[in-house]
C-alpha cells in the first residue's frame, strides 16, 4: 500500500492559503504533501509543519519549470487548491487538464471552472477549513476514481480550456456587439 500523495502548486503566500492543507495533514495518516512554488511563507509553513509533527510527510520543492508539472501532476494522487481567492484558477485546470481529482476551496469561480459534472472528481470544502479538506481528501480517496473516470475528466478540461477555444472565446467577446 502505497502513501497518498497530495499534490499543491503556487506561490506560498496568504493568498494560495497553503496552511489549511498542512494542518488538514494530521488528519490524514500517511498522506504526503507536495507544493511546488516558492514565496514569503515558507519559513511560516515549515514552522506550523513542525508545530503540527508533520514535517516529514510536507515537501517544499520550491519552483517548477511547466514542463516539470506534468511530471509532478503525474505521480500525485489528489490535488489541493485551498485558496481563499482566485480570478480563475488556472492551477487547478491544469491539474484537471492531467486527470487529477481535486480538492479546492469552495469559490465560486472554482465551482465554475472546475466542477464540470464529473462524480467523484472534485470535491469543495469550505476556506480555512482544515477538517473541510481532510474530509473531501478521505471521500476521494476512499473511492478514488478510476482511470477512464480521469482521462474522461482530463479530455473535458483540455476541450474546453484548449488554447483555441480560449482564444476563440476572447475574439468572440471582442466582437460581440
Amino acid at each position: 500500500d502505497t502513501a497518498l500523495m497530495l499534490v499543491a502548486t503556487g506561490r506560498l503566500a496568504e493568498q494560495k492559503n497553503h496552511a489549511v492543507a498542512i494542518e488538514a495533514l494530521p488528519q490524514l495518516e500517511g498522506a504526503h504533501l507536495v507544493i511546488a512554488g516558492d514565496g514569503p511563507d515558507q519559513q511560516q509553513l515549515l514552522t506550523l509543519a513542525d508545530k503540527l509533527g508533520v514535517t516529514d510527510r510536507l515537501h517544499l520543492l520550491g519552483p517548477l519549470e511547466r514542463a516539470e508539472l506534468g511530471s509532478l501532476f503525474a505521480a500525485g494522487d489528489i490535488y489541493l487548491f485551498p485558496s481563499i481567492w482566485e480570478t480563475f484558477g488556472l492551477a487547478g485546470v491544469e491539474a484537471a487538464m492531467a486527470g487529477l481529482p481535486i480538492v479546492a476551496s469552495d469559490l465560486p469561480v472554482l465551482r465554475e471552472v472546475l466542477d464540470l459534472d464529473a462524480p467523484g472528481m472534485v470535491r469543495f470544502h469550505r476556506p480555512h477549513d482544515a477538517t473541510g479538506l481532510a474530509s473531501a481528501v478521505s471521500e476521494i480517496a476512499a473511492a478514488y476514481p478510476g482511470e477512464s473516470r480521469r482521462r474522461a475528466f482530463a479530455a473535458r478540461h483540455i476541450e474546453r480550456h484548449s488554447r483555441a477555444r480560449m482564444i476563440e472565446r476572447y475574439r468572440d467577446f471582442l466582437l460581440s456587439p
